[in-house]
């Protein structure tokens, strides 16, 4: 099990290795995982035929965050949807040239849909989903779905019903921001299908993604219960401040790993 920090491309683009010196913990150089938010600056790379940055002196990357932002592969326009599709395959093939084969995605879904909607979306959505995993499986790379703003775990429940292999991310400021449920509910449920784990903090208000010492969330039971679920990497979804302050925390997440 590996424990990394999540640094967005644009950013790495921009300030270089100087972005990444709070990788740094003690005598410790902690890989990152890199967030592909913006697809225009992704592209800029293909496009140009330099499909990545120049990672001498950074950490390395083990994972990425696919595309997010008004992403929707089951989205009632058959454009957007085709689009969203696109932009995550066109990631995944960015992530596997640059050696990287594992990333998470959030489902799109929207929680305050009526049911209806909800079960116009769901068929093509798990279409969608099938045709995205089969892709990357042939580039050797792993889809890992996000807990994001669902309320309850009938979704992920439905999706492991339907298509048992689905691996999980648990994110635990999600958790507490967005959710009914519990982070101890998540993993009793899905245990060994969680092989991924986000870590920040926030006050249930608002999902600040601050200090691991600055809110309420559960982060800390779930590094206390690693032992009930597959993970194979815990990321800090923090920023270079805010990893300063959490220093002592994560001095203790490296000593449960």
């Amino acid at each position: 099990m590996q424990l990394a920090i999540y640094e967005k491309l644009g950013f790495l683009w921009k300030y270089g290795a100087e972005k990444t010196a709070h990788h740094n913990i003690g005598d410790r150089l902690l890989p990152m995982e890199l967030v592909l938010s913006d697809p225009s600056i992704m592209r800029s790379f293909i496009e140009n035929g330099c499909v990545g940055i120049d990672f001498q002196n950074m950490p390395e990357p083990v994972s990425v965050h696919l595309p997010f932002y008004d992403i929707n592969i089951a989205s009632g326009d058959p454009l957007h949807a085709a689009y969203s599709e696109q932009i995550i395959g066109e990631a995944i093939t960015f992530a596997a040239i640059r050696g990287i084969y594992s990333g998470v995605l959030h489902l799109g879904c929207n929680p305050k849909w009526p049911k209806k909607a909800f079960d116009n979306w769901y068929p093509t959505f798990l279409e969608a989903k099938e045709r995205i995993e089969k892709k990357a499986e042939e580039q050797g790379f792993q889809v890992i779905w996000e807990n994001t703003y669902e309320k309850d775990l009938d979704i992920f429940s439905r999706i492991l019903t339907d298509h048992p292999d689905t691996k999980l991310c648990l994110d635990v400021g999600h958790v507490h921001c967005f959710s009914d449920f519990s982070v101890d509910d998540f993993i009793d449920r899905f245990g060994k299908q969680i092989v991924h784990l986000h870590l920040h903090n926030n006050f249930g208000n608002e999902d600040s993604h601050s200090a691991l010492s600055e809110g309420d969330a559960a982060w800390k039971q779930a590094v206390n219960r690693l032992s009930d679920m597959a993970v194979e990497t815990t990321v800090l979804e923090l920023n270079g401040a805010d990893v300063k302050k959490s220093q002592q925390e994560i001095e203790w997440i490296l000593q449960q790993l």
